[in-house]
């Protein structure tokens, strides 16, 4: 494919640092969409990590582990613990818990403010690499296939930094092949350890991605030498939580031998029907980057197995088997997530696009078929995203209209807050509980009227305050109203079904959150 035909080369170097800049407006309106942490599910797990990290600023161990999720755990511990340096614990945990959607905010900036540098950093290395400015844009449009997952990028959970180390290991591994195809060199070998270190201690679904890097290095020696850094940097990325390590072994085990969601249901590796049904799932949820992982392993097998080599193309059977060692791992990634019907597990090997792009890019030299797969692909992916995007701004603008009118209801009301409920009150209780309720006094005290205020666990089917349980037969014999607020109730619903002891009338209905009132019996 030709460069840019028609710009100067002063106008191609400043197209690829400033394209980047297009996805700062996507940003916006995908915050814009979003909505405030507190809105519905937004607050799992963001105000875990929240209050976590509160945690660990407060020197504290995380009780939350499940991720593990320790680097993010830092990284809000660090943003707490600076913009609170002349502040005594107890001011710091009202501070942080006061103002918990602008730290919230905040971290994700960092998070998203990080990635858009490395888009510009890295577009400029390709393109002095290259000397193409097309395949700069290959690399910075490759984010667009996260399709429907873009919504994890205005979040605070694990994906958007796992978004950002497996575009950065992406990257260092095409460099490293443009400069001879050399993962031998001591600096390749400690950057990739400690990235993968990184993304495996920020949630075990990276884990395949940790193999990519020891199959690429020669010699077992210097495999070794990775292996070895790796266990150091996780090591050291898993001390704050180092006495907990016993209960996240019993929860990796669960994970390994329940054939559920989260360690839970019959003994067994997977269930094959569900499986079946989750691979078709992803895939059709997933489907620019199915294809280009698909379209991966076909030209790299074509390329280093099927096609004699071109005496003119030095590096193209190297090319090939770099592209094969990639989509394959992406592919075992796949595979592993695809127990669980959850499409953002896929975010790792999504993270790895670019360098799929820019490997194809060298081994399709000047196809034009080429060029228009790619178009096709990113139009997907952003048609993808945009979709999310639109759906997003639905449910928030009722999640909006949810929460008003809950603050409206009878002030001598009793107000139940479900799993999934638009209220501050509720993402604070969530946090906290993964905390051990560490802060169940302190929020007692922040909230004026917290003692009209219950929630409802719908996994185990039980009420409490910010504070201790209490039953249900107190709730109904309270003065005034009793309101529920959630999503809807579906009877059998593993989570969301009706509780008993009650009867309800809907007070104020939506596709996504209501209001129930309960009918005195």
């Amino acid at each position: 494919m030709p460069d840019l035909p028609g710009l100067s080369r002063k106008l191609r170097n400043l197209g690829v640092v400033l394209f980047p800049l297009l996805l700062v407006p996507g940003y916006v309106v995908l915050k814009e969409a979003t909505g405030p942490y507190f809105y519905s599910r937004n607050s799992d797990p963001d105000y875990v990590y929240l209050f976590n990290s509160l945690h660990l600023a407060l020197g504290e161990r995380p009780v939350h582990i499940d991720h593990p999720g320790t680097p993010l755990h830092l990284l809000g511990a660090a943003a707490i613990k600076i913009t609170n340096l002349s502040r005594t614990s107890t001011e710091t945990a009202v501070n942080t818990i006061v103002h918990g959607e602008s730290y919230l905010d905040g971290i994700n900036l960092c998070l998203a403010g990080m990635l858009l540098l490395l888009l510009v950093v890295g577009g400029a290395l390709i393109y002095r690499a290259t000397e193409k400015a097309w395949t700069a844009i290959l690399f910075h449009g490759a984010i667009l296939l996260l399709g429907g997952n873009v919504y994890c990028l205005a979040r605070v959970n694990p994906e958007p930094l796992l978004v950002l180390i497996s575009v950065l290991l992406g990257l260092l591994i095409w460099l490293s092949f443009v400069q001879g195809g050399d993962f031998r060199s001591p600096a390749f070998i400690a950057t990739a350890a400690l990235l993968c270190a990184t993304g495996i201690t920020t949630k075990i679904t990276f884990a395949p991605l940790a193999v990519l890097p020891l199959l690429l290095i020669p010699s077992w020696r210097r495999k070794g030498i990775y292996v070895g850094l790796s266990g150091l940097f996780v090591a050291l990325w898993l001390l704050p939580i180092w006495k907990s390590m016993g209960r996240f072994g019993h929860w990796l085990s669960a994970l390994a031998t329940r054939t559920g969601r989260y360690g839970t249901g019959e003994p067994g590796v997977l269930d094959v029907g569900s499986y079946m049904a989750n691979i078709v799932y992803l895939a059709s949820e997933n489907l620019p980057f199915i294809c280009l992982l698909a379209g991966s392993l076909a030209v790299a097998i074509y390329f280093r197995y099927v096609r004699a080599p071109d005496a003119s193309e030095p590096c193209q059977r190297t090319a090939a088997g770099v592209l094969l060692t990639v989509a394959a791992l992406q592919g075992v990634q796949m595979a592993m997530v695809c127990k669980y019907r959850e499409s953002r597990y896929l975010v790792p090997a999504m993270g790895l696009a670019g360098v799929n792009l820019l490997l194809l890019a060298r081994l399709l030299p000047g196809r034009r078929v080429f060029g228009f797969a790619c178009a096709g692909l990113l139009g997907l992916g952003l048609w993808g995203a945009s979709t999310r995007v639109r759906a997003l701004a639905a449910e928030g603008a009722e999640n909006g209209r949810i929460f008003q009118a809950a603050q409206s209801l009878p002030t001598n009301s009793v107000r139940i807050f479900c799993y999934g409920a638009s209220s501050p009150y509720y993402a604070a209780y969530f946090g906290n509980s993964f905390t051990d309720g560490f802060y169940g006094t302190l929020l007692t005290k922040l909230i004026s009227d917290s003692d009209r205020i219950v929630f409802y666990n719908n996994f185990q089917r039980s009420y409490r305050t910010f504070l201790h349980p209490v039953s249900l037969e107190s709730i109904l014999n309270s003065s005034g109203s009793v309101f529920y607020q959630t999503p809807p109730f579906v009877k059998g619903d593993l989570i969301y079904d009706w509780p008993a002891g009650v009867k309800l009338r809907e007070y104020l209905g939506g596709n996504y959150e209501r209001i129930y009132q309960v009918v005195p019996q």
